[in-house]
């Protein structure tokens, strides 16, 4: 090992994909299989990844990762942490995979006919395992998780709408129970009609309103929001910053029962623990590498990527409930809208753009008639500023950042945004 080198470690990670789907009626499945191995070094410029694929030479990957090494000057810094030794199961294996998947998703696709709707259905099971051999010893891992979307159609003459719903969970197919898959598909099917029912919005009606983000719409918000409490993120947060007069917290827990996106250790093999990022609305800690806890004293434990530097990220995005019932919230809400639902999300130059799937129009505490707009975009120091309820349920969504899966937690939120 070169004597600028304070850390290597060997990686591996093994990954098998079922996944199966209907789509207007035609069923497919499909397998496959896959995985690298890589050798990584801490220098102080940053990381040396060299890898390949799983029948590459050890000895081939390491001599290739030094020879980096020894070009690069200087001490390099990383944060002193505990490292998980051990092997972790997070759910077990399904017996029959695949006859479980096409079940779950024949099950869903009848429903969707029951409604005389057309669409998809994809199921996707993954069971990936990941080693990292540090040099205290060894980690190891094996995830199990599903994810099922469903996609809602209805159409007359050339007019054509489309509803989706999706969720994710430990374990395999056999794990969503019936009533949950109702659910799922009813969400989907709403979906579909509201959106063959809604309204364009006007140009009149552009511009700021009192909104409420729904569960999903919330959980996205809020998705964007942690990217300013990651470490190594160059416009991050720091701490003692207040962000809201609300009390609202928001915690790192890697330990929710159910979800795809727990860990019992981190992607540099430190053991993972549960952490407040905001309490009360004032930032008290960062999201961190070991890279980054070095260098400002915190705390490692959330370092993401096993084939590229590591990458502070959530894992279980946990937003405090508020003590407002949901229909309350619609009810105590004279003129504003209802969004819910996220085609797509993204945070640029300071703000949160959404592009819903649901909206509603209230007027006088109720729903009215759905709605059509182009996107909502929240500026995300302001926004949290307005923050005036927070609903007392939590939802849980899913998505993937960078390839990572990720998850969160939140509750109704009532703010001002802009529409248009």
């Amino acid at each position: 090992m070169p004597s600028q080198t304070l850390y290597m470690d060997r990686v591996v990670y093994r990954e098998r994909v079922w996944e199966a789907a209907w789509r207007r009626g035609s069923f497919e499945f499909n397998e496959s299989s896959g995985g690298a191995k890589g050798v990584r070094i801490a220098t102080p410029r940053g990381w040396i990844v060299v890898s390949g694929p799983r029948t590459a030479e050890w000895k081939s990957l390491e001599e290739r990762a030094n020879r980096l090494a020894r070009a690069v000057k200087g001490a390099p810094r990383l944060a002193e942490a505990k490292l998980f030794r051990g092997r972790s199961l997070l759910a077990r294996p399904p017996s029959a995979p695949d006859e479980d998947l096409l079940g779950l998703v024949m099950a869903a696709a009848g429903l969707l006919e029951e409604k005389n709707m057309g669409g998809e259905v994809i199921a996707t099971l993954v069971d990936s395992t990941r080693l990292i051999e540090h040099p205290e010893g060894e980690a190891r891992e094996r995830l199990i998780y599903t994810e099922l979307y469903v996609y809602a159609e209805i159409s007359e003459g050339a007019r054509r709408a489309v509803g989706s719903a999706s969720a994710a969970w430990l374990g395999g197919p056999g794990e969503f129970k019936g009533r949950e898959l109702e659910e799922l598909v009813e969400k989907a099917a709403r979906r579909a009609v509201y959106s063959f029912k809604a309204r364009p919005l006007t140009i009149f009606e552009s511009g700021r309103h009192e909104v409420i983000l729904g569960g999903e719409a919330s959980a996205a918000f809020f998705h964007e929001v942690a990217h300013l409490l990651e470490a190594d993120q160059p416009e991050h947060l720091r701490t003692g910053t207040r962000i809201s007069n609300l009390s609202i917290t928001l915690r790192d827990d890697p330990f929710i029962p159910g979800s795809p996106a727990s860990r019992l250790f981190d992607d540099q093999a430190v053991a993972t623990s549960r952490r407040v990022l905001v309490e009360e609305g004032v930032v008290v800690n960062l999201l961190h590498t070991r890279d980054t806890a070095a260098s400002m004293h915190g705390k490692p434990g959330s370092a993401r990527g096993l084939f590229h530097a590591p990458k502070a990220m959530h894992t279980n995005l946990i937003v405090s409930p508020g003590d407002w019932g949901e229909k309350e919230l619609v009810e105590e809400t004279r003129k504003g809208l209802l969004v819910d639902g996220v085609v797509t999300a993204e945070f640029s130059s300071g703000t949160v753009r959404i592009v819903p799937e649901e909206v509603w129009r209230i007027e006088k505490g109720e729903p009215r008639h759905p709605l059509r707009i182009g996107e909502v975009r929240l500026p995300l120091a302001k926004s949290l500023t307005t923050i005036a309820a927070l609903g007392r349920r939590l939802h849980r969504r899913h998505g993937y950042e960078k390839k990572h899966v990720t998850v969160e937690a939140t509750p109704w939120v009532k703010l001002q945004a802009y529409v248009m």
